[in-house]
């Protein structure tokens, strides 16, 4: 164990295994278990993964997605269990959009009959799917898809093709190679009642397709299919492209939740409840990936904060030896800031899940509206803070910040990819935004608002406001720091509303006044967020049975995470005229207070996260922190290093 880190173990000021229970919400055991049956397996081994290029890891990770089956089935493992399994494997792979897509969309948009036919399946891997909606030319924009399913009255079916180059299925992870199905979204195109009317176009519809050969696993005929090439990362998983040249699929593989045609084809609409079942499978994926977006955070803060513990650079009169790099206070605020965001990114995942299942168990078309908008929302702001964290915590690295062997980079390619992903998390924000309008015109006339848009009853009141603080010491208070995030929250989203009435009043169409405020769209829904963040953090330690000491860190390391971002702000409640000059040194100094109070416990709040070495992958993040042994050692293992020498002069010769 390297002293560095031992000393800073010792004088925590909590128990980490406190922590560690609290953070796992009392399932430490179950975890470490699962843990360990994947780091007892040499299958799971990802050692040399940064060495193996595409097609390797991608026949790596199907080796792991059979082994992952093989010890569910084994084990009779839980539907817990098995998120455990995939967590500490900690691969993207081949099998991971049949799980989180493929398989919720046949549960949510499938009738009871065709879920009959083919989700137990699709539960058995004896078809393997994936989702194909994005296409080579259009992405976000679903109503711009060009991929057609015609409905021929004649032979009862309906024709797939892809009329155009851009109307090629493109990303849909699992496609490249190993999906066997897939729901494919197309246009649905049905016979006008009048053969003079032509073809009706009744919009983006989700079908059930048979993509490849159960017995030869290659392509149907009028079908190409492949693989779309390496990319930044997440190149265990074979992301793919689709066509169809006219491809008959039966009528009934139109996912009946979203509509039915009929033999003389008629079409009917989907009842109000199964639209809404269609959000859900959507909704459900974004709710994840908020509540997820802690671990990688966490994986990031973890690497960092030991590294810069081991790490001693200058010395300066007075000192015995070098200082270590993360007691300069220009380095902590590059870093701590991120491990405060990693717990407030917990906290706010804990409220997104309760928020999901509880419209689940309900199934209230009014809270749908506050899941999808909150969804939208946290997606985007929880996504995009991991991953700005993520990259920052690898430049406060330095040097071998930028070695693969650091872990860091390939968590930063691999997890960037969530932030376009499911959404485009700037384009997500537009529909948290029109939320929010909606919502605060609601309130103005009278209508009593609940969930996370509650605030808004009191806009006026709110916006009336100045903040109270007349020292650093009260920027400590939970209600003036929450005050502040609400008070920016309501006067962008209230200035943003005035701006699009003024627009509209000039002329200009709301749609396209709406586009042109497209920033201050942005600011509105990451100001709401943030401040929902805030609430979530603040309110689960109210809630929190711990140890007095422990809440003590915990409230410091939320007060970080609040003021941090207040500061980061600030010239919002400045313009405003919330804050003055002298509170807004106030803050400067309560920030740079907790940045030491927070720094001091940094390491076991980074080991209370209880990410493993084999987790983290990283020659500099390790427990026992032998950092320059570590990297030594890896280097040794390169490939270039133990394969017999070549001399360039002599390959020279022969080119």
């Amino acid at each position: 164990m390297n002293p560095e880190l031992q000393e800073e173990r010792e004088r925590a000021t909590f128990r980490t295994s406190e922590l560690t229970n609290l953070l796992d919400d009392g399932d430490t055991v179950t975890k470490e278990r699962i843990r360990a049956l994947v780091e007892a397996d040499p299958i799971f081994c990802k050692r040399d993964r940064m060495h193996l290029n595409h097609a390797d890891q991608y026949q790596r990770s199907l080796q792991k997605c059979i082994r992952i089956e093989e010890l569910r089935k084994q084990h009779r493992m839980t539907q817990q269990e098995e998120f455990y399994l995939k967590l500490f494997v900690d691969e993207a792979m081949a099998f991971t959009l049949h799980d989180v897509a493929f398989l919720p969309t046949l549960q949510w948009q499938c009738s009871e009959e065709q879920k009959a036919r083919w989700l137990p399946l699709a539960e058995r891997r004896e078809i393997i799917g994936c989702y194909c909606q994005t296409e080579l030319g259009h992405g976000s924009n679903i109503r711009g898809l060009e991929t057609t399913a015609t409905f021929d009255v004649e032979k009862d079916c309906f024709v797939l093709h892809s009329p155009t180059l851009t109307s090629t299925k493109w990303w849909p992870g699992g496609l490249g190679r190993t999906a066997t199905h897939a729901v494919v979204y197309a246009r649905l195109l049905v016979p006008a009642a009048s053969a003079a009317d032509g073809l009706r176009d009744h919009g983006i519809h989700p079908f059930f397709v048979q993509i490849r050969c159960l017995k030869t696993h290659t392509a149907l005929p009028g079908v190409t299919v492949g693989d779309i090439g390496p990319k930044m990362g997440y190149n265990t998983v074979d992301n793919g492209f689709l066509a169809f040249k006219n491809v008959e699929i039966p009528r009934d593989h139109l996912l009946h939740k979203t509509g039915i045609v009929q033999r003389n084809g008629t079409y009917t609409q989907p009842s109000k409840k199964d639209q809404f079942a269609v959000y859900d499978s959507m909704v459900n994926i974004r709710a994840m990936l908020a509540a997820t977006a802690s671990t990688q955070l966490a994986r990031a803060a973890t690497i960092a904060v030991r590294y810069l513990c081991v790490r001693r650079q200058f010395s300066f009169p007075g000192d015995s030896k070098e200082r270590k790099v993360l007691d300069y206070p220009s380095v902590q605020y590059r870093v701590v800031p991120w491990l405060a965001c990693a717990y407030a990114l917990h906290f706010t995942g804990r409220y997104m899940m309760r928020l999901h299942a509880a419209y689940k168990q309900s199934g209230d078309a009014k809270l749908l509206k506050e899941v999808h908008s909150t969804s939208s929302g946290l997606k985007s702001l929880c996504t995009s803070m991991a991953a700005n964290g993520i990259e920052q915590c690898r430049l406060a690295c330095g040097g071998h910040g930028y070695s693969e062997l650091s872990g860091l980079p390939e968590a930063y390619t691999t997890y960037v990819a969530v932030c376009t992903a499911e959404g485009d998390n700037f384009l997500l924000k537009q529909q948290t935004t029109r939320h929010l309008l909606k919502s605060m015109h609601a309130a103005v006339t009278g209508e009593a608002l609940t969930g996370s848009v509650s605030y808004l009853c009191d806009c006026f009141t709110t916006v009336a406001n100045i903040s109270s603080a007349s020292s650093a010491q009260d920027f400590l208070e939970p209600q003036l720091q929450l005050e502040a995030l609400r008070f920016r929250a309501t006067r962008l989203l209230l200035d943003l509303a005035q701006n699009l009435q003024t627009d509209t009043e000039n002329g200009t169409l709301p749609h396209d006044a709406f586009i042109q405020r497209g920033w201050d769209v942005v600011r509105v829904c990451d100001a709401h967020c943030t401040y929902t963040m805030a609430v979530s953090f603040h309110t689960e330690l109210e809630k929190t049975a711990a140890s007095a000491e422990l809440l003590t860190c915990l409230r410091r390391v939320c007060s970080l995470f609040i003021l941090y971002w207040t500061e980061h702000d600030v010239a919002d409640l400045l313009q405003f005229g919330y804050f003055s000059g002298k509170q807004v040194a106030m803050l400067k100094s309560q920030v740079h207070s907790l940045l030491q109070a927070v720094r001091a416990d940094a390491v076991p709040l980074v080991d209370a996260f209880n990410l493993s070495d084999h987790f983290l992958n990283s020659a500099i993040g390790g427990h026992d922190g032998k950092v320059y042994e570590t990297l030594y050692d890896w280097a040794q293992k390169n490939p270039l290093n133990t394969q017999p020498p070549a001399s360039p002069f002599v390959l020279a010769s022969k080119l």
